[in-house]
């Protein structure tokens, strides 16, 4: 039930931060936002919490440097 809550309050947040007038900050937030709600869907509804961290990081790793290199593409190309 913890885990539902928390999604749901992500959920609400990434709606509020839907209506920020600026692009940069709504998608670096956006995205990190959604690789959290990704890290907390693998790690329990995969029941990857209870195995070794490596399987854990094997999902999660890519997924935060995905992000990292999509934020800085945006960052160096500025404007939409």
């Amino acid at each position: 039930m913890g885990v539902f809550l928390l999604l749901v309050v992500i959920t609400i947040i990434e709606i509020g931060i839907f209506y920020v007038d600026q692009a940069g900050v709504r998608i670096t937030s956006l995205m990190l936002l959604s690789a959290i709600k990704f890290a907390l869907v693998i790690m329990f509804f995969m029941h990857l919490k209870g195995d070794k961290r490596f399987f854990s990081a094997l999902f999660v790793v890519p997924v935060f440097l995905g992000a990292a290199v999509l934020i800085a593409l945006i960052a160096l190309v500025g404007k939409f």
